[in-house]
């Protein structure tokens, strides 16, 4: 039986497309530092007034970047999170130290479909349903073959 692990006051998490900050914010007590990436200049912003609104910035940090690209060493985290966002599966897995977690909540592109409609506008209006699925699997099981070599 696999163990289950917990987040640990001494760890060091990742949130990729943190957005506002604020599902980030709600859990940066936990950590020793929470760092959120966004590739939106104007959602960093604001996640950056949220963290200001909330009176503690002492361990969380957030950065424009590009999550097919992360600028993070090595095994630097203990806990990986993607909500909704998309994320690269290889630069994940590279920065994600042994034992560590990766947390993922996605919506389906037809859900995106139906928002993109909507308003008119989407990120991934273009993408066709089952594509970022099939892409995150291939590229989890390419690291996890590279992993054990």
């Amino acid at each position: 039986m696999e163990e289950t692990r917990c987040t640990e006051p001494s760890d060091l998490l990742l949130d990729i497309g943190t957005g506002g900050g604020e599902a980030a914010l709600s859990v940066a007590h936990a950590a020793l530092l929470l760092v959120g990436i966004d590739l939106s200049h104007g959602m960093i912003e604001t996640a950056r007034r949220n963290l200001v609104n909330t009176g503690s910035d002492s361990n969380v940090r957030f950065m424009h970047m590009n999550a097919e690209k992360l600028t993070f060493q090595d095994q630097f985290f203990n806990v990986v999170s993607s909500r909704h966002s998309d994320f690269c599966a290889t630069e994940v897995f590279r920065v994600l130290g042994d034992g560590g977690i990766f947390l993922t909540q996605q919506v389906s592109e037809n859900d995106k479909c139906n928002v993109s409609a909507a308003f008119g506008r989407g990120q991934t209006s273009d993408v066709q349903p089952g594509t970022l699925m099939e892409r995150y699997k291939r590229d989890s099981a390419r690291f996890m073959l590279t992993a054990r070599k």
